[in-house]
């Protein structure tokens, strides 16, 4: 069984996507919950999608890293929320990322078709990743930045430790009719919580949020505008943590989980080795 590691055990890099300020106040706010970071900056127009958002450069699951630049779109965070002994992958999480953008992101397939990718998606991650995978729906129909695409972090929220699966009302509306996300919950007997972000948070994505184990609960570092998630994930029992960001450009790109992911302290890896761009995959 794969544990999720501990805070403590982990750094948490952080990329300049949300911009340089909110890049520093996010390491701020984690330095003051004793969480170490590390700040990622791009040197060149070429690695500048990695470092600007870690999670789209590997995962880190069980121990190990899975590099997009070995692995292509089954290995990128954006597409799995990673519950330890298993994960839960978006549909559009295929191996070769030619298919998944001539296929998942025009007009949806049949039923039939679905259920293909979805064994086909399935066993490309169990293959990978040795634990037990949930395919969900991964392409919420909402106009996006097209690598972004199939990111189910932008609409879902998984808290392991509080055994809770959230889906956005608004950008998760398909997942939510789809069953796939409800069909997950039950085979991990978590329970399936929607969440309504208002029509403030449409276009900011209410849901993108780094949650890190801290003393055996999850803990949420979220925007600090966002109210509603804040009295949300403490009536779930987790713990929200505010980040004050300001002024963000690029906004439709990601947020706070996107623009960082994590390795660990004990077994220390180079972070530009990790986040080294993938040759033909563009940002």
């Amino acid at each position: 069984m794969s544990e999720i590691p501990p805070a403590e055990n982990l750094i948490v890099l952080v990329g300049n996507g949300m911009n340089e300020e909110n890049q520093e106040i996010i390491a701020d706010v984690l330095t003051v919950q004793g969480i170490a970071s590390e700040l990622i900056h791009a040197t060149s127009d070429d690695d500048h999608g990695r470092k600007n958002w870690p999670r789209d450069g590997y995962v880190h699951h069980g121990g190990n890293y899975y590099r997009t630049a070995d692995y292509g779109k089954i290995s990128e965070g954006g597409c799995v929320l990673d519950g330890g002994d298993y994960m839960i992958v978006s549909d559009c999480a295929y191996k070769n990322p030619s298919t998944w953008r001539e296929n998942e992101f025009g007009n949806r397939r049949m039923d039939e078709d679905i259920r293909t990718v979805r064994s086909v998606v399935k066993q490309q991650w169990e293959r990978l990743y040795g634990t037990r995978v949930h395919v969900v729906h991964g392409n919420t129909n909402k106009a996006r930045p097209l690598h972004t695409l199939g990111h189910i972090d932008f609409f879902s929220l998984l808290l392991p430790h509080s055994r809770k699966l959230i889906v956005d009302e608004y950008y998760g509306r398909d997942a939510l009719l789809d069953g796939s996300f409800e069909a997950s919950a039950a085979a991990e007997g978590l329970e399936l919580v929607p969440f309504n972000g208002g029509e403030y948070w449409r276009g900011y994505h209410p849901l993108n949020a780094l949650v890190l184990p801290i003393g055996g609960t999850d803990v949420v570092f979220y925007e600090d505008r966002n109210d509603r998630l804040q009295r949300f994930i403490s009536d779930l029992g987790a713990i929200p943590i505010p980040v004050p960001t300001v002024g963000v450009r690029n906004r439709l790109s990601g947020g706070i989980r996107c623009v960082t992911n994590t390795k660990s302290k004990v077994a220390p890896v180079d972070s530009n080795y990790l986040l080294e761009r993938e040759i033909g995959y563009p940002y």
